[in-house]
């Protein structure tokens, strides 16, 4: 192969001349470039244009493909975001009953460049703030929803409480209007186990049920005179639950499913083994303990 004749006359000056040029560029780019640093991100997944409907909440077979362990890297093969965990369980709130939706968590590691000034955080263009929409590409996987922790925390401010509920015929899960009484039939109240639990997809504990007393619900009547009467209805039974359930505390306020307010007579949707149910809850017992 024969060398050009004008790199053949190029002396010693000018080869130094080109490093000295190239090694300037080098300290340039270093000098210039946004520092960059890795940062963990917690997500929630949600479609912004449905934020309307469920909370934006995704579906159950459309997060099967986020999974700990996948990864996007860069031209040079580094790796710039990286799932390493994976969090879901049951929407508390559904518009539709026959669409499972999921409440999904996902924690990313990402290598994003970090203004010291703004203390902020940039990745791919996005920058990353609490409460605000992104959405990522890792490993063909979309990362779409808002940004709930960065960086991302363990102390998540779990408190455990103990509290009593009522199984009523009324709620998204049960559906007879019956009006002259509050119990439910026999079979619900079988379906309903001491020791079930609702976990969620790493296994934890969110609601437990640690007693049941199951007793025949009373009707009331009125006969021909307007006179109102009480007696033992021969189908519905009235269902007590002592339960202890996992709440997020947000300034004064308990959480259960992020979603559902720990109050008196509020709903709290179970989903347990072999049954959904929504008790209301007649006493808050205890909280921490």
């Amino acid at each position: 192969m024969k060398i050009p004749k004008q790199i053949r006359n190029m002396g010693l000056v000018h080869y130094l001349g080109a490093l000295a040029a190239l090694l300037l560029l080098v300290f340039g780019y270093f000098l210039l470039a946004p520092h960059t640093q890795e940062v963990s991100v917690v997500i929630r997944l949600a479609d912004k244009d449905m934020i309307w409907l469920d909370n934006g909440s995704p579906r159950s077979v459309s997060v099967e493909s986020i999974r700990p362990g996948i990864k996007e890297t860069d031209a040079f093969g580094r790796v710039s975001a990286e799932v390493v965990r994976v969090s879901s369980f049951d929407q508390p709130v559904r518009e539709s009953q026959y669409i499972q939706k999921k409440t999904v968590y996902v924690t990313l590691r990402l290598r994003a460049s970090y203004n010291e000034k703004k203390d902020q955080y940039r990745y791919q263009g996005t920058v990353l703030q609490m409460g605000d929409w992104v959405r990522f590409t890792v490993q063909s996987s979309i990362i779409n929803g808002l940004v709930m922790q960065i960086p991302s925390r363990n102390d998540q401010q779990q408190t455990p409480v103990l509290l009593n509920a009522q199984l009523k015929t009324e709620g998204p899960f049960t559906h007879e209007p019956f009006s002259e009484t509050t119990g439910v039939d026999r079979y619900i109240a079988d379906a309903i186990t001491v020791g079930d639990k609702v976990t969620d997809s790493e296994g934890n504990v969110l609601a437990e049920v640690l007693e049941k007393t199951v007793n025949p619900a009373t009707r009331i009547t009125i006969d021909q005179y307007g006179v109102v009467h009480t007696q033992q209805d021969m189908r519905k039974y009235d269902v007590t639950l002592s339960l202890r359930v996992t709440a997020r505390r947000i300034g004064d306020e308990l959480y259960y499913l992020d979603l559902v307010r720990l109050k008196v007579n509020a709903p709290l949707p179970l989903f347990l083994s072999k049954i959904d149910i929504e008790p209301r809850i007649t006493e808050i017992v205890s909280v921490g303990k």
